[in-house]
């Protein structure tokens, strides 16, 4: 193959995808595959714990490597080329996923005051002779996958980016600076359901769909029959069964993303009604109704009518700074970037608080 070849990766802490392309930008693999460590747990804090315990860091590095590895191999298999054939490799990750790529302690990420263990990009070498780029983010819970995302679209003024995953990040262009704010939504989103092979996107559609029918309550006080025994819902031909836990998990993480976009861009000086457009990305970004999104008042409706769903900006960032190794740009670029700390905030806590309902907003 004459055309230089390019690999990018982005490793999610529930989804890993990996792709390979070339100098024109083409795809000429994909792959995707749940990351290997969730049997160190499903959320970012469950591994952070198990990190600690005796050479769980090293297993942790060592299983999502190989993973990584396999399917670069596989890639190259399928195109009929050599791994050394590949020019370089950009790997995209949120904080606490990347530094368990480098082999770095995690332990610093699970307490105050939350610091990282790198903060400049770090190579490492994949399959015997490929350099790949670790990208660091902006801050401990704004990882490099939201923040070169960001500058990927770009982010123009008055626009916002809602990366939702397994946690929420979110980054606003507010004209004269870029501020950015985490949402922790803990396993909600991707996973409430895994053990029933149902994920996020099923999980709000069924819910929405039980409060359209009037059999789920917006205020989600639950009778005792659903307290107790849950409900079966069919949504597409896929059954799943809601707990009351389910609805508990989902209740904290939509109060959590509405809050957290609302502060936001009221701390950026602005209102709803500012915002010309909101791009909506991640691991179930991607795949969210946006009709459900509304339904349940994971977003305030204004903004809704301004949303697009982009895709995964963390992957596409990866694979347009491997061909062009642009790489200083974006670090200028998420060294600009202001994070916010909302925890103690009265503002925030009365947002939160005052939002733990289904409710269009």
């Amino acid at each position: 193959m004459s055309s230089k070849i390019f690999a990018a990766i982005d490793v999610g802490t529930t989804t890993v995808a990996v792709s390979l392309i070339d100098e024109e930008n083409r795809i000429l693999f994909k792959d995707g595959f749940l990351n290997p460590q969730q049997r160190y747990g499903s959320d970012v804090i469950s591994r952070i714990t198990l990190s600690m315990r005796n050479d769980n860091l090293a297993k942790m590095q060592e299983c999502i490597i190989a993973a990584i590895e396999a399917s670069v191999q596989k890639g190259c298999e399928s195109i009929a080329i050599k791994t050394s054939d590949i020019e370089r490799a950009v790997l995209n990750a949120n904080t606490a996923m990347a530094s368990v790529v480098l082999g770095k302690s995690i332990e610093n990420l699970g307490k105050a005051p939350f610091t990282v263990a790198f903060s400049e990009i770090e190579t490492i070498t994949l399959n015997g002779s490929v350099p790949c780029a670790v990208l660091p983010g902006a801050s401990a819970f704004i990882g490099a996958d939201s923040a070169s995302g960001a500058f990927y679209i770009p982010l123009k003024s008055a626009e916002l980016l809602i990366d939702l995953g397994t946690n929420g990040e979110m980054i606003l262009n507010a004209g004269d600076k870029v501020m950015a704010l985490s949402a922790a939504c803990g396993p909600a989103f991707e996973n409430s359901t895994r053990a029933s092979k149902v994920y996020g996107k099923t999980t709000l559609g069924a819910i929405s769909y039980l409060i359209k029918r009037g059999e789920l309550r917006r205020d989600l006080v639950l009778d005792d029959e659903f307290v107790e025994n849950g409900k079966d819902v069919v949504m597409s031909g896929v059954k799943l069964h809601l707990t009351a836990k389910i609805i508990r998990e989902i209740q904290l993480a939509v109060a959590a993303i509405y809050s957290s976009v609302v502060f936001l861009i009221e701390e950026a000086g602005l209102t709803i009604l500012d915002i010309n457009k909101v791009y909506i990305a991640g691991g179930f970004g991607f795949c969210m109704s946006l009709a459900d999104a509304e339904n349940i008042g994971l977003l305030p409706a204004e903004l809704i009518k301004k949303a697009v769903i982009i895709g995964n900006t963390s992957l596409l960032a990866a694979e347009n700074l491997a061909v062009t190794g642009n790489t200083n740009e974006y670090n200028e670029y998420r060294n600009s970037i202001i994070t916010l700390q909302p925890g103690g905030n009265d503002r925030y806590e009365e947002l939160f608080r005052d939002n733990m309902v289904f409710e269009r907003r």
